[in-house]
């Protein structure tokens, strides 16, 4: 019996260490005031911005 290997069209590990290589680029010069700026302007601009803000306006509630 032959086992069939399919190459991958996505490797999210390989995806996911290249991201974390383009942020720390992006922030390691960066003070730890300038990082938390960052991080939070990403949130902010993500496609879950929304989202969040509705958990956090019905959490306060």
């Amino acid at each position: 019996m032959k086992v069939k290997i399919e190459k991958k069209k996505f490797d999210s590990l390989e995806n996911k260490w290249r991201i974390q290589e383009e942020i720390y680029n992006e922030t390691k010069n960066m003070t730890d005031k300038e990082k938390l700026n960052y991080f939070r302007k990403s949130v902010d601009e993500s496609e879950f911005s929304e989202w969040l803000k509705r958990i956090k306006r019905n959490s306060t509630n």
